[in-house]
């Protein structure tokens, strides 16, 4: 039951009440259907071109996790991207919350996800 990601992203950026436990109920549905990755290793990662992002990297054997957000969200992302590790380069990703197909070959560009921050697995 893969979410709509346009919905999911009406449903954020409308401040609808029930955004909250939407994004709640994902993230839990994650921890509960892929446990490892939140006992994976953890590795920050360092965004280029900004101070304003916060990105890091659970790995675990045969699955990763990927989690991107602005410090400042009212900030654009422009000029920022996030280098990927040999490890993580190269996959595929679904983000999460909205089921949306995320490109990500060495770098990832915030200006590319689906909503203005992102939870990244690898497909």
């Amino acid at each position: 039951d893969a979410p709509e990601a346009e919905a999911v992203r009406g449903l954020i950026e409308g401040r609808e009440r029930n955004a909250k436990p939407y994004v709640t109920a994902r993230l839990l549905r994650l921890r509960r259907e892929r446990p490892a990755l939140f006992e994976g290793d953890y590795r920050a990662l360092e965004p280029e071109g900004t101070d304003a992002w916060l990105a890091f990297a659970r790995e675990t054997e045969g699955d990763a996790l990927v989690v991107l957000a602005p410090r400042f969200p009212a900030r654009e992302p422009a000029g920022v991207a996030v280098p990927l590790p040999e490890t993580l380069a190269g996959h595929g990703w679904t983000e999460w919350l909205t089921g949306a197909v995320v490109a990500a070959t060495e770098r990832l560009d915030p200006r590319t996800l689906p909503l203005p921050w992102a939870v990244l697995v690898r497909a």
